[in-house]
């Protein structure tokens, strides 16, 4: 019992070992047992800003609402591989219910190659608009992520993650959402034909970051 943590630090240090010592040849990986590598199961339910992920998920995995985002890089080896450990947090697009059918409407207008992604919300302003709609002002920052923008990529998806020398791209926008009374679910706001029945972007104009911003949500 009294080695317990230094034998599995052990145990994890040699494991790495042996896959830096793996010829170059090697495509691919199987990750063992967890059990029989570390001696214990990974965490699991794991809060925001916990560690997560990494080499063969040894770091565990987040709780329920949450996703482990970790660096957007192609692992050295394949089916687990040589991973750099993630961070737990909040989905992407969820600090606000309308933020995600905005992006998605966002990348529509813009029609660019790649998907942009928010990085920063500067505020979010609801007043009534007619025949019991709602329309939302926004003004969010955007950054291109590496996903496609060809319809089959969505926000939140693991690869979506804002490219780091990414340029941000701030715009003031204003969506109307046609049926405020209703939830919005995670699927909804994800999924392309019930986003597009009840949302319209209205406005999406470039503009600078306000100032002062100390309201502003950093996603």
């Amino acid at each position: 019992m009294a080695c317990l943590s230094s034998c599995s630090a052990a145990r994890t240090f040699l494991l790495l070992l042996e896959l830096l010592l793996q010829p170059l040849s090697v495509v691919a990986f199987d990750c063992p047992q967890q059990s029989t590598v570390l001696g214990i199961s990974p965490r699991a339910n794991q809060p925001v800003g916990s560690t997560c992920g990494g080499a063969c998920g040894f770091h565990g995995s987040c709780a329920a609402g949450l996703v482990c985002k970790e660096p957007v890089a192609a692992p050295l080896l394949q089916r687990g591989g040589l991973r750099t450990p993630g961070v737990c947090a909040k989905a992407r697009g969820s600090e606000h219910a309308v933020l995600n059918p905005a992006i998605n409407l966002l990348n529509g207008h813009l029609h660019g190659h790649k998907l942009f992604v928010p990085v920063r919300l500067y505020s979010v302003k609801r007043r009534q608009g007619a025949a019991g709609s709602a329309l939302f002002d926004l003004v969010v920052a955007v950054k291109m992520s590496g996903c496609w923008n060809d319809g089959r990529h969505r926000l939140g998806n693991a690869n979506c993650e804002p490219l780091r020398r990414s340029v941000p791209h701030v715009f003031d926008m204003q969506v109307l959402d046609s049926q405020p009374h209703l939830a919005s679910t995670e699927a909804e706001t994800s999924s392309h034909n019930a986003w597009s029945s009840r949302y319209r972007l209205v406005r999406a104009v470039p503009t600078h970051a306000p100032v002062p911003s100390t309201n502003a949500v950093w996603i």
